[in-house]
């Protein structure tokens, strides 16, 4: 399980897809759009992956789960999960998958995420009262 790199800079998905050929030069595009990703940078696919957080090996014949014990030093953002077998004939078999790690305790917006909505409880019913936290890590929004 690896931390993703997020992008040093507040994002937005991108509602259009990525042109073929950047005509505006990088820096341009960012004074105008500071916001918006220039090429494919706000997909969480194209993150580099950073520091391992958490590894271990495990026998499927034994168990078909794996317990994660989270520390602190797990930081709030994405995620990438890879788990890696081999076949019965020997072949790498691999798969991965994205995850998003919180604390409800977070002051502030993990891996520069123009907004964040979070409610306080999974379920309501009638009569109940939600309560709504927004978040940004953009100045003056």
């Amino acid at each position: 399980m690896y931390k993703l790199n997020a992008p040093q800079y507040v994002l937005r998905q991108r509602p259009w897809k990525a042109p073929d050929y950047q005509v505006i030069p990088k820096n341009e595009f960012k004074e105008r759009f500071p916001y918006e990703a220039y090429t494919n940078e706000d997909k969480i696919t194209n993150w580099n992956k950073g520091k391992l957080v958490f590894e271990t090996d495990f026998d499927t014949k034994q168990s078909k789960s794996v317990s994660l014990k989270p520390s602190k030093r797990w930081a709030s953002g994405v995620y990438i999960v890879v788990l890696e077998t081999k076949d019965k004939l020997g072949q790498i078999v691999k798969d991965k998958v994205y995850t998003t790690l919180y604390s409800t305790t977070d002051k502030s917006i993990a891996d520069n995420q123009l907004f964040s909505i979070k409610l306080d409880k999974d379920e309501y019913t009638i009569g109940d009262r939600a309560i709504l936290n927004f978040g940004s890590a953009a100045k003056n929004v």
